[in-house]
């Protein structure tokens, strides 16, 4: 009987126990309710799981991402709402009798997001694990974690992206995609192209990283359906959407070297209105490392404003317009102790070595999406542009205005037979009036494009495309495409891209930026053939809901690349196709890992062989790089640190810069060192949605100024340029930030 005893109340113990941290007792059951919604954007997540943890008591969010649990004993639970894509999110709740309770979660996205949808690589929506062509997808989130200074700077954490500053007194800078020159990767707004060669000199490190929600990046040729520019690939910047909850807030940053940041969003969503407006002023001091008189790194202050409305006219149609305005100042090289532009040009010598530039921006876009019954879709898209600059270069004053307009139309078609069609047809416009010509350039191009997606099983699709374009200039050119993907599992996925690109060139200003000419230059002395390409991709990608694998291998073939020198004879700049050929051909290996405990890792290795024809190249790349990224935000915890750096193998400056001497008569480097990168910031939720943190950037402080001067002299001595840039040219950088969200 005692044995009896002992095994009655063991299991009454036992059945006290329901349910791992629960304790639940008769008593009349309560109500627990709340709202899911996507942490990064405030969107509401429907179809999230919302349960009490070892129980079977729980339910799933609406439309609206709202749920509802009723009949909840009372006891000591643990509530978790979860679902794809997003990190779990738990909370202790003590549940009394007969009352209701209320709680909300906010689900932050996972590094690997399958279900995030993009646009760019077929122009139609599609999940970035599903799309034929290769995308690769930096998320708001992501780009909150490195707090980039501009688009620019963000761009650098994609594996075969490549940012660079080309010049060390004006900060010219390009976006290089498997070690390409920068002018063949273009970048788009919402799909539209906004930059031409006036524009994206300067343009990309003037687009703040409060405007972008997403950046789509395509490798390869893109031509098909982007035209002009798509050689190396895109860069698509998908801007910030207005929120169905209201939206505000405000960003303040100070940091090393006098930078300044004040920016700001408000959005806010009613059934058919939305507005989202955004703001920032940034600026930075010029430096000057080494001490030599010449600054590495330029002073700037810049404002920049966007507004953007949303409007759906019934069900079947939506509309959105954006605007926006920029002013920026910069200055660097040789300036005056006060950084006053006026005391610098009064002095001939500060004057001869100081480069000034004054830009004004402003884009107004519109576009027009329109439902149509038998399943497709019918869109309009148009764009105006207009980029003024007013600069001083060494001495040499350019000024320019450029006006670009786009107009499109698309219809996307659903057929029988597993076939989708996409076709459309553009109009570009693009106009530079320049002191330095002798006529303004008026270019204009026409085009037709037309891409079949064949999806005759759930392994195989195959996506053909072809373009006509006409030029006003160069004519008539045809681009076609060719994408294959075959996917055996749901995890492996094998992708070939095969395409061609062009590039119609426009003036000599987006080769040297005003300061190459001795001579003013006539529109007629322009090459004569646009730049084209073949490009060749193939990609074998392993995904589960924790992990990615990715390897790829490329190879594009350049013919008629642009030119340029001063011809004596003539007295004319002139601009010219190089006859020979050049290759480039490497591999991408990336692997991507997210924890439960909260620690996502990135890691990518580059390997790029160049066989560029001499003096094509234009700026140093290294053969060889190593990226990687490491985040650590532990499950209900508001402590969250972010590191990120590269590792940049060794550049053949001779190959590309020639023989050039430093200051004391020393020969440059004829190749570059291996060196590394290293960023990291720690940051903290606070009550309230404050948000504060303290980064740095450039932790071990190289610089390429430590080795050689970016500046290149003669054999007699005499300063000859300012590009000699292979390695970073600012150094450690410490920045705190200050973010409120309401």
């Amino acid at each position: 009987m005692r044995g009896l005893r002992w095994i009655l109340m063991l299991a009454v113990f036992v059945l006290a126990q329901v349910g791992p941290g629960a304790q639940i007792s008769s008593a009349t059951p309560a109500v627990v309710k709340g709202k899911v919604v996507d942490a990064t954007t405030g969107e509401p997540l429907p179809g999230a799981n919302v349960f009490l943890v070892g129980t079977s008591i729980g339910s799933a969010t609406g439309e609206d991402g709202t749920f509802r649990i009723v009949g909840v004993p009372t006891g000591r639970y643990t509530l978790q709402a979860s679902m794809i894509g997003y990190r779990p999110v738990k909370v202790a709740l003590t549940v009394a009798s007969e009352k209701t309770y209320v709680v909300n979660f906010e689900l932050h996205p996972v590094t690997l997001r399958g279900k995030t949808i993009v646009v760019t690589g077929t122009r139609t929506a599609r999940y970035v694990k599903d799309t034929p062509v290769y995308t690769e997808v930096v998320t708001t989130e992501e780009i909150r974690r490195r707090n980039p200074r501009d688009f620019l700077e963000a761009t650098r954490y994609v594996a075969g992206v490549d940012p660079q500053v080309e010049c060390s007194v004006c900060n010219t800078a390009s976006i290089s995609i498997h070690g390409m020159p920068g002018r063949y990767t273009q970048v788009l707004v919402d799909g539209i192209p906004l930059f031409g060669s006036l524009g994206q000199v300067y343009g990309y490190m003037q687009i703040p990283p409060s405007l972008i929600n997403q950046m789509e990046v395509v490798k390869g040729s893109s031509s098909v359906l982007y035209g002009s520019d798509a050689i190396a690939g895109i860069v698509n910047i998908r801007t910030r959407e207005p929120h169905t909850e209201p939206e505000i807030e405000t960003d303040v940053q100070i940091g090393s070297y006098g930078e300044k940041r004040l920016g700001g969003v408000a959005s806010y969503r009613a059934d058919a209105l939305g507005l989202v407006i955004n703001g920032e002023y940034y600026g930075v001091q010029a430096v000057d490392r080494n001490g030599d008189g010449i600054t590495e790194f330029t002073g700037t202050a810049r404002t920049y404003m966007n507004a953007k409305l949303h409007l759906d006219v019934g069900s079947a149609t939506r509309i959105r317009v954006r605007a926006s305005g920029l002013q920026e100042r910069r200055q660097g090289g040789a300036v005056s102790p006060t950084g006053s532009f006026i005391e610098t040009i009064d002095v001939p010598n500060w004057r001869a070595f100081s480069e000034s530039i004054l830009t004004e921006r402003n884009e107004l876009t519109a576009d027009l999406v329109h439902q149509l019954e038998s399943g497709g879709d019918l869109a309009f898209r148009a764009a105006l542009t207009r980029h003024f600059q007013d600069s001083d270069y060494e001495g040499f004053v350019y000024v320019g205005k450029q006006w670009m307009g786009y107009a499109e139309t698309q219809w996307n078609q659903p057929l029988s037979g597993a076939h989708q069609l996409t076709a459309g047809a553009s109009y570009r416009w693009e106009k530079l009036d320049e002191n330095v010509a002798i006529m303004p350039y008026d270019y204009r191009t026409v085009s037709l494009f037309a891409q079949e997606d064949w999806r005759p099983s759930v392994k195989f699709e195959a996506v053909a495309g072809l373009r006509w374009d006409y030029h006003n200039v160069y004519r008539h050119i045809f681009t076609p495409s060719l994408t294959l993907k075959w996917q055996p599992t749901a995890e492996w996925t094998s992708r070939l891209t095969l395409g061609r690109g062009f590039r119609a060139p426009t003036a000599f200003y987006e080769l040297d930026h005003g300061t190459g000419a001795k001579y003013k230059y006539n529109t007629k002395y322009l090459a004569h053939k646009a730049e084209q390409a073949w490009s060749a991709t193939f990609s074998l990608a392993y995904d589960r809901f924790d992990q990615r694998v990715a390897a790829s291998l490329f190879w594009h073939h350049l013919d008629n690349y642009i030119a340029a020198h001063n011809d004596p004879i003539q007295k004319a700049f002139i601009v010219e196709n190089v006859e020979t050929p050049s290759t480039i051909v490497g591999g991408e290996l990336n692997y991507t890992r997210h924890f439960a405990s909260g620690v996502d890792f990135t890691v990518s290795y580059i390997l790029e062989h160049y066989n560029m024809a001499p003096g094509t190249l234009g700026y140093a790349r290294p053969e060889q790089r190593a990226k990687w990224t490491l985040d650590y935000a532990p499950l209900g915890s508001a402590l969250r640190v972010s590191l990120d750096g590269e590792v940049t193998g060794p550049m053949k400056l001779r190959e590309v810069y020639g023989l050039a001497y430093n200051a004391d008569g020393s020969p440059k480097l004829v190749r570059s060192p291996w060196y590394a990168v290293l960023n990291g910031e720690i940051a903290r939720q606070l009550d309230g949605g404050v948000e504060i943190s303290l980064g740095v950037r450039n932790l071990l402080d190289f610089n390429q100024s430590d080795v050689e001067s970016p500046l290149m002299y003669d054999e007699d001595g005499n300063l000859g340029d300012v590009i000699y840039i292979w390695g970073p040219l600012l150094g450690r950088q410490i920045v705190a930030r200050l973010r409120v969200r309401l």
